[in-house]
């Protein structure tokens, strides 16, 4: 069950766009699990993307970036990844 707004495309595409940009230069944080397939990663990535995109959707700008990348990180973590 969603509360509040549903969450659109445009919103979705803004915070992953928020999440890459928050990185800086040196690119999005890259994230490492022992016999997980780069296709894997990459799944599970955008996985914890969209949930993450999905749990910020309705905050305010400021601050939210930085949101998006803790749930991301904890998305990874719980997946087995260590962020390097």
């Amino acid at each position: 069950m969603a509360l509040g707004r549903p969450v659109t495309l445009a919103m979705v595409s803004g915070a992953l766009l928020a999440c890459l940009l928050a990185g800086g230069c040196g690119g999005k944080p890259r994230y490492e699990r022992a016999g997980a397939t780069s296709a894997q990663q990459e799944q599970d990535n955008a996985d914890c993307a969209w949930e993450a995109a999905k749990a910020t959707g309705n905050m305010p700008d400021k601050g939210r970036s930085d949101r998006l990348q803790e749930l991301l990180d904890a998305c990874m973590r719980a997946k087995g990844y260590a962020r390097h």
